[in-house]
């Protein structure tokens, strides 16, 4: 498709969502980049290079993008609840609480707005508010960690060891779990591929 449409932000945009897919993040940028140049205006692309900026721990160059995503889209769940993100890391809570509260009235199935609601509750001990909010990212993703964690720390916080012991108990499974899947990912690299059948 790109042989024959090689200005299309469109294609590179989905090209760059392919490689994030399987990891090659250098190769997602470049698609993104090219992407944003052809046009700054596409849906979703300055979203793409801030969520792989914040990956890779670059909390205000990610931000710079989020806030030219919104300039775009002022209704985009995830560029408000990834600049909430950055805006909560950043201890900037009363920015980082509204974004991410938008973000839910935007779209109420944003898993980053939820847990770190949930952690900004927590914060301020507001128990019940994160739980709410730390079992609802649970229910979005039950195989992620993070969120299994913080919940077990409010658990425990509200004196329900035995329920706490249970989440750290889950947190220790699936780290397990991925770290059995990165073994696995590591051997099948190396096997050799079956010879064509003719």
């Amino acid at each position: 498709l790109l042989r024959n449409q090689p200005d299309s932000p469109s294609l590179h945009l989905f090209l760059g969502e392919a490689y994030d897919a399987v990891g090659r993040s250098a190769e997602a940028l470049a698609e993104f980049d090219t992407a944003s140049k052809a046009n700054p205006k596409e849906p979703a692309v300055h979203f793409c290079l801030g969520y792989l900026r914040w990956k890779d721990h670059r909390y205000e160059d990610a931000a710079r993008e989020f806030q030219a995503e919104l300039e775009n889209d002022p209704e985009n769940a995830d560029a408000l609840a990834y600049l909430g993100d950055v805006r909560m890391r950043s201890n900037q809570d009363d920015e980082a609480l509204a974004l991410l509260e938008k973000a839910l009235r935007v779209r109420d199935d944003e898993r980053v707005a939820h847990l770190d609601l949930g952690i900004l509750a927590a914060w301020r001990h507001q128990y019940e508010k994160a739980l709410a909010h730390l079992q609802a990212a649970i229910r979005l993703e039950p195989s992620r960690a993070d969120a299994h964690y913080r919940l077990a720390g409010v658990l425990r916080a509200l004196g329900r060891a035995k329920d706490a012991d249970h989440e750290l108990a889950r947190v220790r499974e699936l780290q397990q779990k991925e770290q059995d899947h990165q073994k696995d990912l590591l051997l099948n690299a190396n096997l050799p591929r079956p010879a064509a059948t003719p």
